[in-house]
């Protein structure tokens, strides 16, 4: 198992390579078949590497969409002992497996928040949800000391973060994450009306945090479907959107379906707009122009109709920062689709890197990720071998 190791940490050093050059699955398509021949070569059964591979797959969403390695490596492996379900504890009460399962949830939340850009915070979270999970399952928390130590040298990233007061029981660290929310509400709501207090007590509630969040109030869309004449011209339609609404083209994004009428053969086009504006007053204004397909019509030269069911609503863009403990951080994006029924609309969000880096938003998100991915790879070689 050493051996296993020994190699594990090789590959997490190409790994670490590939992850700079910006190829996330290529750079785990490395990993993958790296490990697995690693545990092979050792005697030991890659079915341990698939078990961490496996977990670490399912908290990194950057590698949903990567296709699995078809790997050249030797076979599986002969007989061995060194599974993570039959390690050592040192520790005749210790549930090693119940103290690793807690590993993987505690694992969850660390990934949220890395994508909230905060590395040492996201690290304490772990460090203290870990040692509470090995103590919990009757285990030495000197184990899950080795393992975060060991972790952290190789880690430059960590090498700042201050160690954290844990608890050692129920007062969970707390982790901040951005999460940007969608509210859309139906088609005869007035955006003049919305409050951001209201929606910051209701995001609270449905959160279920102490601390109140703060929310920013990005942008308006108004979203409308219209029946365009078949074949029409996408570079057109947008063109004539933005004269009609007195809105700058850039802020239309058009996204369009064949739709087959009921009588006859003949097709006609759904189209799909989204139409970004800054303020309030401006939404209301757009929302009301938008129903009106005279102008569309004349400009495209065939009829134009709004899509029934689909008329001109707004949706509310809202940056909310959430200080919650890291059991929940995993969770946030679905608890959050609660407070829809306070505000008047459906909610939808997602998690999202703070501003606060010099570099690019790619380039923030490209770091992260790829910290995400690396971290939470070596964190998971520690808790199998």
């Amino acid at each position: 198992m050493n051996q296993a190791q020994a190699a594990g940490s090789t590959c997490l050093t190409a790994v670490t390579q590939d992850l700079q050059g910006g190829d996330a699955c290529s750079a785990w398509s490395t990993y993958e078949c790296c490990l697995k021949d690693a545990f092979s070569a050792a005697g030991c059964e890659t079915s341990q590497a698939n078990t961490m591979l496996t977990a670490t797959r399912s908290t990194q969403p950057a590698l949903a969409d990567c296709a699995s390695s078809t790997c050249g490596g030797s076979s599986s492996g002969g007989d061995s002992n060194g599974g993570a379900g039959t390690s050592s504890s040192g520790s005749a009460g210790c549930d090693l497996t119940a103290a690793q399962a807690t590993g993987n949830t505690c694992l969850n939340a660390m990934t949220q928040g890395l994508a909230g850009g905060d590395v040492c915070g996201a690290w304490s979270t772990y460090e203290c949800c870990l040692k509470d999970g090995y103590s919990a399952a009757g285990c030495e928390t000197s184990q899950a000391d080795t393992m975060l130590s060991t972790t952290r040298s190789m880690q430059p990233a960590l090498a700042d973060c201050a160690s954290p007061t844990c608890s050692g029981s129920s007062e969970p660290s707390e982790v901040t994450t951005a999460l940007l929310s969608h509210v859309q509400y139906p088609a005869n709501f007035d955006p003049t009306t919305f409050d951001i207090n209201t929606y910051i007590e209701a995001a609270k509630t449905a959160l279920g945090v102490s601390t109140v969040p703060e929310a920013t109030l990005k942008a308006w869309e108004i979203l409308v479907s219209y029946l365009v004449p078949a074949g029409v011209d996408i570079a057109a339609l947008k063109s004539a959107i933005a004269t009609a609404n007195s809105i700058e083209e850039s802020a239309v994004t058009v996204t369009t379906a064949a739709r087959r009428l009921n009588q006859g053969r003949r097709l006609n086009t759904q189209a799909d707009v989204k139409i970004t504006v800054p303020d309030a007053a401006k939404a209301k204004a757009v929302k009301t122009s938008a129903a009106n397909v005279d102008a569309l019509t004349t400009a495209l030269g065939g009829a134009v109709t709004v899509k029934a069911g689909s008329e001109p609503a707004a949706a509310a863009v809202i940056e909310t920062v959430v200080k919650s403990d890291g059991s929940k951080a995993g969770n946030l994006e679905n608890l959050i689709k609660d407070a829809g029924a306070a505000v008047g609309g459906t909610i939808t969000a997602e998690v999202t890197t703070n501003g606060s880096g010099s570099g690019s938003g790619s380039e923030a998100d490209s770091s992260v990720r790829s910290a995400s991915i690396m971290l939470a790879a070596v964190v998971l070689l520690r808790m199998v071998l």
